[in-house]
């Protein structure tokens, strides 16, 4: 196996973690039955709360940079990624404790997950890349699928064996133990967001792309409830097609960069438009997971191209420090995506799921037009 081969099964385990946070999602009831005097939100936070030391971390590992390798850095986060998983498992009767686990989990996930992309600039030429951010991004979803699938199994002997599929960091300990070049990076550390504002420019069409991506996976238990679908093993089969979605269409990104090009971010708000309008309009089964596989599929046209125009666009010593605000605004995104159903409610005057899924189709429509726009200017501006 030569060395590009081994970096790149480095780089696809280190990414199965970047969703983490969905690992407990098949146990936040059995959490609720088992703490029953804490509020339904503060158990619900449980899952969120990793995204806000994600974000804190991720902008961290940047500037750790300049004092420690990047490998180093990379294996500390694993090890918390599994350390976290440990200390629910062994704390599992104390609320506190378990929140205490999700900040590990959030501050692991952090120091090494938007490393998984600086890697492939690191070690591949800009033609190569392409490929491999589509695949980093079907790691990611994949990850999430397992963690998501054997987390339900494990929970059926007890729900906090749920905890255990933290440790799928471990295999991505051992490659990059062994795989991983242990050199100090040159990193320039930014003296003001100036120097980056390409990248910080994208962080904020991130962020807009995430909040509503995020409808897509919150909207699909209680679309189903308001269609007479009230069945929780009929949301999982929802769920796994969303991220199924994402993680076929990231392996075809290289194929479908050739084909968009520039335009493969106006194309990701399409995929959600689409995915959205049968979302909100089906009423058989079939057709409405056709619309959650296509929601899920649109990340994989945003998220691996934004991060290859960081990649191409930045300075190499800044790439690094790039693709961690990239990481941090997807997560604020996800953190925000609540404020889109307050927002729906106030303009709507009505709390209903299929009248968010409406609203939010009509922003992403408008928003592919004027991406649309924008791409066909620019060019013509460059020519």
């Amino acid at each position: 196996m030569n060395h590009k081969h081994k970096i790149t099964i480095c780089i696809l385990l280190i990414s199965f973690v970047q969703m983490a946070t969905n690992g407990i999602s098949a146990i936040l009831a059995d959490i609720q039955s088992f703490f029953p005097q804490a509020a339904a939100s503060t158990i619900q936070f449980l899952m969120t709360f990793p995204s806000l030391f994600i974000i804190v971390f991720t902008m961290l590992s940047a500037y750790l940079l300049r004092y420690f390798t990047k490998k180093l850095l990379i294996e500390t986060g694993l090890v918390m990624v599994c350390l976290s998983g440990v200390l629910s498992y062994f704390c599992c009767g104390s609320l506190p404790l378990l929140f205490v686990g999700a900040g590990l989990l959030g501050s692991g996930v952090g120091l090494c997950a938007s490393f998984a992309i600086s890697l492939i600039s690191d070690h591949f030429a800009a033609e190569e890349r392409q490929r491999l951010m589509g695949w980093q991004t079907a790691a990611s979803n994949a990850g999430s699928m397992i963690m998501t699938f054997f987390g339900g199994l494990l929970a059926t002997i007890s729900w906090q064996y749920n905890y255990m599929v933290y440790l799928i960091a471990l295999p991505a300990l051992i490659a990059v133990h062994f795989w991983l070049d242990d050199q100090r990076e040159h990193q320039t550390q930014c003296k003001s967001f100036h120097e980056c504002r390409y990248s910080l420019r994208l962080c904020l069409l991130i962020i807009l792309f995430m909040v509503l991506f995020y409808i897509g996976p919150t909207s699909i238990a209680l679309a189903l409830s308001e269609k007479g679908y009230a069945n929780t093993a009929l949301a999982g089969s929802g769920t796994t097609l969303f991220l199924l979605g994402g993680t076929l269409f990231a392996f075809l990104f290289g194929q479908i960069h050739r084909m968009l090009n520039n335009f493969c971010i106006a194309f990701g708000f399409l995929m959600l438009f689409i995915g959205f309008v049968i979302m909100h309009f089906a009423q058989a089964l079939p057709l409405f997971y056709a619309g959650c596989f296509l929601t899920g599929s649109s990340i994989s046209f945003v998220m691996p191209k934004c991060m290859l125009m960081i990649s191409l666009h930045e300075k190499r010593e800044m790439i690094s420090f790039g693709t961690a605000c990239a990481m941090a605004a997807s997560n604020v995104g996800t953190l925000a995506a609540p404020l889109f159903t307050v927002i729906s409610t106030q303009l709507l005057h009505c709390d209903t799921t299929q009248e968010r899924l409406l609203l939010a189709s009509g922003t992403c429509l408008f928003i592919f037009i004027i991406l649309i726009i924008a791409t066909i200017t620019g060019g013509k501006h460059e020519r």
